[in-house]
């Protein structure tokens, strides 16, 4: 019952926990802290043990915070990088004049039809529909 009490009142000098009208996110912050105060006492009880003098526990939050930050962040530099819009297909409008505004869907005109947009594909250059109705962008990327 000891050990109980100590976890607790240990939790309760600084608690993770926010307001919050959602019973799974209070669960969710009671389950951090009962982790972060769980880990404490394992790096206090392994410093003693090296004949050490342990941190103290405001001082293990956030030095624990500051490398869950800098994990994090290394983890987003090591993603892969987001393609460029050069090498990508993108839909994009034509130019703003009057003569540069509209051209015939490439994929409509293989069907026989004779729709123009003002949209077209960035990287391969051709001009295609992409409508609420037709998506001939996506039509145009998936059958080449």
């Amino acid at each position: 019952m000891g050990g109980v009490d100590l976890s607790d009142a240990m939790i309760q000098y600084y608690s993770v926990r926010g307001k919050t009208m959602k019973w799974y996110k209070t669960f969710f912050y009671h389950f951090m802290d009962i982790a972060v105060v769980n880990s404490y006492i394992l790096f206090k009880l392994l410093a003693i043990e090296r004949g050490e003098t342990p941190m103290r526990h405001k001082r293990f939050r956030e030095v624990l915070m500051r490398e869950m930050v800098d994990e994090a962040q290394a983890a987003v530099a090591a993603a892969a990088p987001r393609p460029t819009l050069s090498t990508t297909c993108m839909p994009m409008y034509f130019g703003q004049t009057a003569t540069d505004q509209r051209r015939v869907c490439v994929v409509c005109k293989d069907q026989g039809r004779k729709v123009k947009t003002p949209v077209y594909c960035s990287k391969c250059d051709v001009a295609l529909c992409f409508t609420s109705s037709r998506n001939c962008f996506k039509d145009y990327h998936v059958s080449r």
